[in-house]
Order: C-alpha cells, then sequence, then structure tokens
C-alpha cells in the first residue's frame, strides 16, 4: 500500500491524538504513570492546537498553509501565561508547574519538525542546474 504525501502527513497527528485519547482513558480507570498524569498533556496539546489551526486555515484559503514559526512561538508563550501564570491564580484545579512550559516547547518542537517534512524543498535540495 503506498501512501501518498497529504495521507503520510496526516499520520503524525493521528497518533499524536490516539496517545491522548488513550491518556485519558487511562488516567479515568486509575491506570497512569507521574509523567502521563502530569506532563503528557502538556507534551502533545501543542501539537495537537496547532495542526487544527492550520488544517482549518487550509480548508479556509484552500492552499497548503504552513503555520509560521511566529505562530508556534506565540502558542507556546500564550499557552504558558494562560495556564501556568494566569489560571493557577484564579483557580485551585490548575497548578503553575514552570516543566510544563518546557514540554509545551517540546511539544511544539515535534510540531514544527513533522510540519517541515512535510516541505520537500526545506530538506531536500535543490540540484544544481547543468
Amino acid at each position: 500500500m503506498h501512501l501518498n504525501s497529504k495521507s503520510r502527513s496526516k499520520i503524525p497527528i493521528i497518533l499524536i491524538i490516539s496517545i491522548f485519547i488513550g491518556n485519558q482513558i487511562a488516567q479515568n480507570i486509575g491506570v497512569s504513570s507521574h509523567f502521563s498524569s502530569s506532563y503528557l498533556d502538556d507534551l502533545i496539546c501543542l501539537p495537537i492546537v496547532f495542526f487544527i489551526v492550520q488544517q482549518v486555515h487550509r480548508w479556509l484559503n484552500n492552499g497548503n498553509y504552513i503555520l509560521p514559526i511566529s505562530h508556534i512561538f506565540t502558542g507556546i508563550l500564550f499557552f504558558s501565561i494562560i495556564f501556568e501564570l494566569i489560571l493557577p491564580q484564579l483557580s485551585n484545579r490548575y497548578i503553575g508547574d514552570f516543566y510544563d512550559i518546557g514540554f509545551y516547547f517540546i511539544g511544539a518542537s515535534i510540531f514544527y519538525f513533522i510540519n517541515i517534512s512535510d516541505i520537500p524543498s526545506v530538506l531536500t535540495p535543490t540540484p544544481p542546474d547543468g
């Protein structure tokens, strides 16, 4: 079975969403580790959010939109401020944990590197004219 580039580019996000769903099920039935209950959601939330934002932009503009790195950094900053600084001040349900910011960054980096792998010209040098 041969996958075209559009199908191949969806495999990482399907895997990430599957991990998220599996983690939620594990937490709900009480079978989760400290890492998965504390940091796994932080690691995979931004790739999911960025994929959705990018996909909606593509649908609305009929294009091959690639989320700019400036938007990725803005997303990291936004999530860090909202979920690690503001919400912990407003509710005991949220805990400000600066390790989460590192996991936001790692997750965003995963999204970025998966994303640029879909751009052949970035990864494959153009052969010289000869």
